[in-house]
């Protein structure tokens, strides 16, 4: 987070599997906020190679609020790239996919993102993260219960979501960005 008389400027990271709906949820947010979308980078597959990037300027109590939301790489090969877009991180947003079939991804994935986060010098227990349950609308989707109870291990606020169709996306993000901002140091202007 830095923190200037006229700005906030945070930086906010969607991790999860490979096609969790990371991407979908970036360009969702983006048509709710009436921003432009996300710039992507990515193969001719259509999957993400890089990551993500959008950029979004709210103003909360008179002071500008810029956020920089990156999605990374879902596949496993993208590793080292994953590391950079983590760096400098304040904030996450886990995006599972609720597929039952896809529960093993989910699992490896939260796990790759501890070690990461350890590599990159950022604590996850104390970083801002909230879990977003994408893909709700399919007919083999786990019970939140089960998604919580396997992946939630601290607890933190989830939230379900059908991005494809927009359905739950903004809620996680404001609420990350809630979370980020609550760590504002003492002095440092209210927002």
């Amino acid at each position: 987070m830095i923190v200037t008389p006229d700005a906030v400027r945070i930086k906010v990271v969607y991790y999860g599997p490979g096609g969790s709906g990371k991407t979908t949820t970036l360009e969702k947010i983006a048509e709710s906020l009436g921003g432009s979308l996300p710039v992507k980078l990515r193969e001719t597959s259509g999957r993400t190679v890089f990551f993500d990037y959008l950029p979004v300027e709210k103003r909360m109590n008179g002071k500008r609020v810029l956020i920089s939301a990156y999605t990374v790489a879902g596949q496993v090969v993208y590793a080292s790239t994953k590391k950079l877009v983590l760096r400098g991180a304040d904030g996450i947003v886990f995006v599972a996919d609720s597929s039952a079939k896809r529960l093993e991804d989910n699992l490896l994935t939260l796990k790759e993102l501890e070690v990461f986060c350890r590599e990159v010098g950022l604590d996850l227990n104390y970083m801002p993260l909230v879990f977003q349950y994408n893909k709700r609308d399919l007919e083999d989707a786990l019970p939140v219960e089960v998604l919580e109870e396997k992946l939630n291990l601290g607890g933190v606020d989830s939230f379900e979501s059908v991005a494809h169709k927009g359905v739950g996306v903004v809620e996680p993000f404001e609420r990350v960005v809630e979370l980020i901002l609550s760590r504002l140091p003492v002095g440092g202007g209210d927002v």
